[in-house]
């Protein structure tokens, strides 16, 4: 990997080739905000090779930007990484989003595919990487997303997850899925890490970084995001101010004249390597 004249990135032919697996359902996050600075991580890991620095380029995604309103984010931070990434997303709208956003920025490199993130419409052992974020709690069958993307994987290729995840304590568990799924029918579960760890050892892959991390809920911009209206944020406020006490306390809300401000939740971020069997194949 070496730097042009002008500082972008040269890469090699056999330069990896990346799959990002988004679906709608409200506002997506950014992964990672381009600048000036990338360019400067780039020139300091020019003697890594291109998997060990998209690997360095993950533990950079908790840095979450919920400001940025436009879909492709991940495909946009990869794009100057790897040789082809293919975009791929359930509704035409995100794609011709993301299409504008990406493109906008330069890069060629991106294909946008239309599809079921339970059914890929890609060959075996066709990528380096499969990425997810912040949409694995939309999918009704997380167990199909993670044997097609086992699949489509190459051999020793890598899952890269970020997703909401809810408390190994099932009142918590159901208190956090139950205010997600009022909030956005197209909620379908938060899991548990301990549920990630399961579904992806029973495919076959290996998990080398799980990181869990807080996220904070400014809770009138988290209605906002999903046009609540005023009835159905009222119903989502009474339902919180009436926890239980220790449900609030470990969520952490903040309530101010009877009303809701913030509550915390957790994310994890999975780094999952396609191990040599699938299990399900022995």
């Amino acid at each position: 990997m070496e730097l042009e004249e002008d500082g972008d990135l040269r890469l090699p032919d056999d330069a990896p080739r990346l799959c990002s697996v988004t679906v709608s359902g409200g506002t997506p996050d950014a992964w990672l905000r381009f600048s000036a600075s990338r360019k400067s991580r780039v020139k300091a890991s020019l003697s890594e090779s291109v998997n060990c620095f998209c690997c360095q380029l993950y533990d950079w995604l908790i840095e979450v930007d919920s400001k940025i309103e436009t879909g492709g984010h991940t495909a946009n931070a990869f794009a100057p990484l790897v040789k082809e990434v293919i975009a791929y997303d359930l509704t035409p709208q995100m794609l011709e989003a993301a299409s504008r956003f990406i493109e906008g920025n330069g890069h060629k490199n991106v294909t946008f595919v239309q599809g079921d993130a339970e059914a890929l419409p890609f060959e075996s052992e066709t990528f380096d990487y499969v990425t997810c974020r912040l949409a694995a709690h939309h999918f009704p069958r997380v167990d199909l997303f993670i044997q097609e993307s086992y699949r489509v994987l190459k051999r020793d290729g890598y899952l890269l997850l970020i997703d909401n995840v809810a408390p190994e304590r099932e009142e918590l568990d159901q208190f956090y899925n139950g205010i997600e799924k009022e909030r956005d029918h197209t909620h379908h579960r938060a899991w548990k890490k301990s549920e990630w760890i399961r579904f992806l050892e029973e495919e076959g892959f290996l998990i080398e970084v799980m990181i869990r991390y807080e996220k904070r809920f400014h809770f009138p911009d988290w209605c906002d995001r999903v046009q609540l209206s005023s009835p159905e944020r009222e119903s989502l406020t009474q339902k919180i101010l009436s926890a239980a006490p220790f449900i609030k306390g470990y969520f952490n809300v903040e309530i101010v004249d009877h009303q809701v401000i913030g509550f915390t939740a957790e994310s994890v971020l999975i780094k999952a390597k396609k191990g040599g069997k699938n299990p399900s194949q022995i």
